[in-house]
């Protein structure tokens, strides 16, 4: 992009970032009641799934574990990019159809809500995460201190199986204004190059 238009989004860029540091300073309001409430939730969860695999014998916190009690039972499990383990990753996981593979996602999900999410915030009355503006794109991103009450909201609460648990952000205004810039990057493309083929996918992305 030349000329005026990469000036303009230049220009753009550097008006959010006085944005962005007030949102870093302010934080967001946390309902504790509710996310007390999520917090048992996900530890039932995380203790249901450790006791099946108790009984099977092995522990779902892992990896070696993991990776023994699934190949014996007969489940192809790839090999990690070093070669020297067996992938248990989430996306592993799910392509695999036997249930214990269920049972031990569930239990890591579990775990990752409690340990990487609610515990980080819990008992304070705002969360706070730090934005920033990818480079290349001008997307919106966001990353965790480790400090107390501190978090990396749009990462972890992102999921889909996570998204009931966003309701414990409370807005201060009182109203939430939600938005997603779906393949936002494309469609500039597809505008700002008149290409016939992009410019189709798009106008009936909305109907597939």
């Amino acid at each position: 992009i030349k000329g005026d238009v990469s000036e303009e989004y230049l220009d753009w860029d550097m008006r959010l970032i006085p944005v962005l540091l007030k949102m870093n300073q302010r934080g967001v309001k946390i309902d504790q009641d509710l996310l007390l409430k999520f917090k048992s939730k996900y530890e039932q969860v995380a203790e249901s799934m450790r006791t099946i695999c108790d009984g099977i014998g092995f522990s779902p916190g892992s990896n070696k574990q993991i990776s023994y009690v699934l190949a014996h039972r007969g489940n192809f499990l790839p090999l990690t990019d070093s070669g020297k383990n067996l992938k248990t990753d989430a996306a592993t996981l799910r392509n695999l159809e036997d249930p214990l593979a269920g049972v031990i996602l569930n239990y890591k999900e579990a775990q990752s809500m409690l340990s990487k999410g609610i515990n980080k915030i819990m008992g304070h009355d705002r969360a706070y995460t730090k934005y920033g503006l990818l480079s290349q794109t001008g997307r919106t991103t966001s990353s965790g201190a480790r400090l107390p009450g501190h978090i990396n909201i749009q990462q972890q609460f992102s999921k889909d199986y996570r998204r009931e648990i966003r309701n414990v952000f409370l807005p201060d205004s009182g109203t939430w204004t939600d938005g997603d810039d779906s393949q936002i990057e494309l469609r500039v493309i597809a505008y700002m190059s008149g290409d016939p083929t992009l410019l189709h996918i798009f106008q009936n992305y909305d109907q597939w």
